[in-house]
């Protein structure tokens, strides 16, 4: 198609046609796909993707989704669908028959699976990687399709650069999680109803449901497109289309319908239309908000209740619900986490720990995880967006990059009870990518010849990117001090998700002089998986028992969040506030120990992180 920016340099963009673009685009993904395998060969399974990998292998094996059904089971199936082609060892269906109507039996199934398959499980779990691989080449794809339509080959190239490179993309695209997948549906689905804004038709419509039901089967979340959508679409409909007179209003009411039943009956389909259409009042709801607040199991953790329904006694209990009740029971068992998890876990923000979340811990998360390039260009893009200049596409085009984006980053951040995972806001990356484009193509319109300015920055961009790779799980970017002050500023998956044990070992084996050494690692399955069995825990014994002087390898989630579970668990603030003698990737310290570690006063020797 041919771009909306007439001013683009014409000597690189008439050089940047035909074969040539698409071999550029080529390499590219090949490059990212090649850093994605590696990454995923290397790094050890992490915190989720314990539980995923087992749970998209039940539904295969019984067609039930009561595992993990807090995020939709098409990711998992997905993903699972090599990892079948593998044959693993499996155990009884009683294992994953839910106690209760909370129960969360993903993590039965993580623990005797990994035990089940240890011998093999590395390689399982690499192969249920391979579709995070895809996903993410399908969406460098549509980034570099979209942003060609609007701002022409080369900057659309410039965003496929951002794509591949980018750290967080390339730290969840090499999972076996629903996090990058519900990014790659979330651009999709805009990206139809872009087109279908340009071209309105039926065909249009079909297309922006299926994409639309597509994301919300990759992640509860994007739920917030159907009144983003509704937006956008009534914007449309009240000022005129840039490339299409406006239909009528019955035509129009009409493609909102189909849009509607085609993305339901997606939906469905990806429950393999599995207790489709239950009556609202029957379903059991555990979390407060849909009625698990009364009756006698009120008080207990969300996983042990059995159940309630608010709307058991009025007159809309009878109603069908056209969606399957497991969704339903998903959203709810996810609600209870939102309203419970303070009670179990802190959230973590810049050294401070306290219940509750903070309304910008998203912000604060994106602005030292992302590249400082990748910032400064999405800013500068989204003023603007209100600020247009010639050869710029229009304000409604505009707003299918915003208002999606800013959709998600809104629902999200309004859910204070707990923050722990800047995975959640990942669907906002692709956005912020193309509004770098339109900065982009912005200087192309001023300066000229974009390519020769835009090379060096994205030279630097992929430096600072590569600096750091093959742990972009945990970067953080020069403003936030760097991968090895990150923990400083967040926790969780953040930085530190279980996924370094492959490195320890090997760091273990080169290192046979760090001797006797103990292990505080944060690990999901068991340690034998991954040749650590022979090293003592931190959790067999006291401090007090120990031969000094000795090392102890310890992960940076420890750091900040103190075990209660464990005899040694306050060892970690102690530590925080010394330098490690070394690092195993940058989620992983080692320390040496001339002594039993306790907190003095007297020193100095304070903890990094204070509670609340």
């Amino acid at each position: 198609m041919v771009s909306n920016n007439p001013d683009q340099p014409r000597g690189f963009t008439r050089w940047l046609t035909g074969s040539r673009i698409w071999c550029c685009v080529g390499v590219l993904l090949a490059a990212h796909a090649a850093l994605l395998l590696y990454g995923a060969w290397i790094h050890s399974v992490t915190v989720d993707e314990a539980a995923h990998i087992p749970a998209g292998l039940s539904h295969w094996y019984y067609g039930r989704h009561d595992a993990y059904r807090v995020n939709p089971p098409l990711p998992r199936m997905l993903a699972t669908l090599p990892v079948l082609c593998c044959a693993p060892a499996w155990f009884e269906e009683r294992l994953v028959e839910p106690r209760c109507a909370g129960d969360r039996v993903e993590w039965k199934l993580a623990y005797t699976f990994a035990s089940t398959n240890y011998e093999r499980y590395r390689f399982l779990v690499f192969a249920a990687r391979w579709a995070g691989v895809v996903w993410s080449v399908v969406g460098g794809l549509i980034v570099f399709c979209w942003g060609r339509e609007l701002y022409g080959s080369g900057v659309a190239l410039a965003g496929v650069v951002l794509w591949c490179f980018e750290p967080n993309i390339l730290a969840h695209a090499q999972l076996a999680t629903p996090d990058l997948p519900s990014s790659v549906a979330a651009l999709l689905a805009a990206y139809c109803l872009w087109r279908y804004s340009r071209r309105p038709g039926r065909p249009g419509a079909v297309l922006v449901g299926a994409s639309l039901g597509l994301a919300v089967a990759t992640k509860f979340t994007l739920l917030v497109f159907y009144p983003a959508f509704l937006v956008i679409a009534i914007l449309h409909r009240v000022r005129r289309s840039v490339s299409a007179e406006r239909r009528p209003l019955g035509t129009w009411s009409l493609d909102l319908a189909v849009a509607g039943a085609v993305s339901v009956l997606t939906i469905n389909c990806s429950y393999q239309f599995h207790s489709v259409g239950p009556r609202i009042g029957e379903v059991p709801f555990v979390s407060r908000s849909f009625g698990g607040a009364a009756g006698p199991d009120a008080d207990l953790p969300g996983f042990l209740r059995t159940g309630s329904n608010r709307l058991a006694d009025t007159p809309f209990a009878g109603l069908r619900v056209p969606l399957p009740e497991d969704m339903l029971r998903g959203i709810d068992v996810q609600k209870v986490d939102f309203e419970d998890m303070h009670k179990r876990k802190t959230s973590y923000l810049a050294g401070e720990r306290r219940p509750f979340g903070w309304w910008y811990y998203y912000l604060y998360a994106i602005g030292v995880k992302t590249p400082l390039l990748l910032l400064l260009l999405a800013a500068a893009g989204v003023g603007l967006c209100f600020y247009p200049f010639r050869g710029a596409v229009s304000f409604r085009d505009d707003l299918h990059v915003l208002l999606p984006a800013l959709a998600v980053l809104l629902f999200v951040s309004s859910q204070t009870g707990f923050n722990h995972h800047l995975r959640y806001v990942l669907p906002v990356f692709p956005f912020m990518i193309l509004l770098a484009a339109k900065t982009a193509a912005r200087v192309a319109t001023t300066v000229g010849r974009t390519a020769f300015l835009l090379i060096p920055l994205l030279g630097l961009f992929v430096v600072s990117s590569l600096a750091v790779y093959p742990h972009s799980h945990s970067y953080f970017n020069e403003f936030a001090g760097g991968p090895k002050q990150g923990w400083r500023h967040l926790d969780d998956s953040n930085v530190d998700w279980g996924q370094d044990l492959i490195l320890l070992q090997h760091w273990l084996a080169a290192h046979p002089e760090r001797r006797p050494i103990t292990l505080h690692v944060r690990s999901i399955v068991d340690n034998r998986i991954y040749g650590l069995d022979n090293y003592p825990s931190a959790d067999e014994g006291s401090i007090d028992s120990w031969a000094y002087p000795r090392y102890i390898a310890i992960s940076v989630h420890h750091l900040t969040a103190p075990d209660t579970r464990s005899p040694t668990g306050h060892i970690g603030p102690i530590l925080a506030s010394r330098d490690p003698d070394a690092w195993v990737g940058y989620s992983i310290c080692i320390y040496r120990l001339d002594r039993p570690p306790t907190h003095d006063a007297r020193s100095g020797d304070r903890p990094e992180t204070r509670a609340r």
